[in-house]
């Protein structure tokens, strides 16, 4: 649970009139909300071996095989908070019957679309995920779980990954230039979005011996969630100690 504590005690007990002060006073725990997010490819292109000093960030389709690698790269700004999954989706254009593909990290974002080739190309290092595919038809998606690697690019708010070739079979995928953007390479996110109220402080004051009066205790137009969602008070319980009033309010 999450609760408030308000306090009124007598601060300066010597003067014949003292001045009460309350402080708001916040503790609490972020509050999750699981969203799922669809991110389309804000950059792809194919590297060539055969071609090493050409560009092809135009063309109709990306060709992965033994001497081809496809490179993609995600906005990931638009995220805040914890990633539960992604996966990576692209989809078939041919294969070569089956094909053996590996999603590998890239080290570095900074690469073009219109300008990236085999020889000014990032590297890529580990495997993050490796799947062995069996056509069944046109249109098929390809599904690669990146999860480990976007949670670790969350803060530098992009992603990049190059798909590469086992047994260099080839198949042809969908760019994001593709004519049916139904059908262009997509991110797929869920995350766990924090919640978390804010409390800002507030503190009230009176003479002694006159009436204070607040109408919604602890609970202001200012204290509100970090996404907007309404503050209220389910449960209120209220008890006075000597000098000391204090309210816990339960959300």
């Amino acid at each position: 649970f999450t609760y408030y504590t308000i306090k009124m005690k007598n601060t300066v007990k010597n003067f014949k009139k003292s001045i009460l002060f309350f402080l708001l006073i916040f503790f609490g725990y972020a509050n999750s909300v699981a969203v799922t997010v669809t991110l389309y490819a804000e950059a792809d292109a194919t590297v060539k071996a055969s071609s090493p000093g050409s560009n092809y960030g135009d063309n109709e389709y990306l060709i992965v095989n033994g001497g081809n690698e496809t490179y993609l790269r995600f906005d990931l700004s638009s995220i805040s908070g914890t990633i539960k999954n992604a996966v990576l989706k692209i989809n078939m254009y041919d294969i070569n019957t089956r094909a053996k593909l590996r999603a590998k990290r890239v080290v570095s974002d900074a690469w073009s679309e219109g300008e990236i080739t085999y020889d000014s190309k990032p590297d890529f290092f580990e495997t993050i995920f490796e799947t062995d595919y069996t056509s069944s038809g046109w249109n098929d998606w390809l599904s690669f779980d990146v999860t480990s690697q976007v949670g670790a690019e969350l803060a530098d708010g992009k992603f990049s990954v190059a798909i590469t070739s086992v047994d260099g079979n080839w198949v042809t995928l969908k760019p994001r230039e593709y004519s049916n953007s139904q059908f262009h390479p997509v991110l797929v996110v869920e995350y766990l979005q924090d919640n978390e109220p804010i409390a800002n402080g507030d503190s009230y004051s009176v003479c002694k011996n006159n009436t204070l009066s607040i109408v919604s205790p602890g609970v202001l137009s200012n204290d509100v969630p970090s996404s907007g969602v309404s503050v209220e008070i389910v449960w209120c319980f209220a008890r006075n100690i000597n000098t000391e009033l204090q309210w816990l309010i339960y959300l």
